[in-house]
């Protein structure tokens, strides 16, 4: 079982990760112009649009990394880091998403524009508590 939830994080994640590549490219997909791509993506009201490209790029960067440390923890890949680092990588990633799905409802107050609000109410903080779910069972079972 814990192979399945290693690949299933590995798969969504790579997917977001693609999603973020796609956006450090430039690209304002799903919306059309970059104010619009903010409000709808980031949660911001801002006039400069997009997030910097290298941001958005580390932020992909960071999440594919999430999405190769559970197929290494469960031993599908090899990586050169020390053992003490697949349970604590576990550990890190459930806390991780964890803290930013239960932002949402712990911090209703944050400035986050709309659409953004209603879209991480409804997919992104459920997702980001599926995805740590996912860690914590592959943490609790090393």
């Amino acid at each position: 079982m814990i192979d399945i939830i290693a690949w299933l994080l590995f798969i969504v994640l790579s997917l977001v990760a693609a999603l973020h590549f796609l956006w450090a490219s430039g690209s304002t997909w799903p919306v059309k112009d970059p104010k619009d791509f903010a409000r709808t993506v980031a949660g911001v009201d801002s006039d400069k649009g997009i997030p910097g490209v290298g941001l958005t790029a580390l932020v992909a960067l960071l999440i594919l990394a999430a999405a190769v440390l559970p197929l290494w923890t469960t031993h599908f890949i090899a990586l050169p880091l020390p053992e003490w680092c697949r349970p604590t990588s576990m550990w890190v990633l459930f806390s991780v998403f964890f803290l930013r799905g239960a932002s949402t409802w712990a911090l209703p107050n944050l400035p986050r524009a709309e659409p953004f609000r209603t879209l991480d109410r409804l997919y992104f903080a459920p997702l980001c508590l599926l995805l740590a779910a996912g860690y914590l069972g592959i943490a609790v079972s090393l």
